[in-house]
């Protein structure tokens, strides 16, 4: 996505419970340790989700982190 800097590779919990693997931006080299401290301490890291509408006409679903 142009414009956007600083993602990860993550497994998203939703509040139903499932669970899928995604694209998270907002992870960088400045908060990358401080976030990855916080999973390893088992605290939540919230997100939300950024539905993009593609050129090809259907739609994907990215996530960036709350505090970014």
């Amino acid at each position: 996505m142009a414009g956007k800097k600083g993602y990860c590779l993550g497994e998203i919990r939703n509040k139903g419970g499932s669970e899928i693997h995604g694209v998270c931006f907002g992870v960088n080299k400045k908060n990358k340790d401080e976030v990855m401290a916080r999973i390893a301490r088992g605290e939540k890291v919230g997100c939300h989700a950024m539905i993009v509408n593609r050129p090809e006409g259907f739609k994907t679903v990215f996530f960036e982190l709350d505090e970014a």
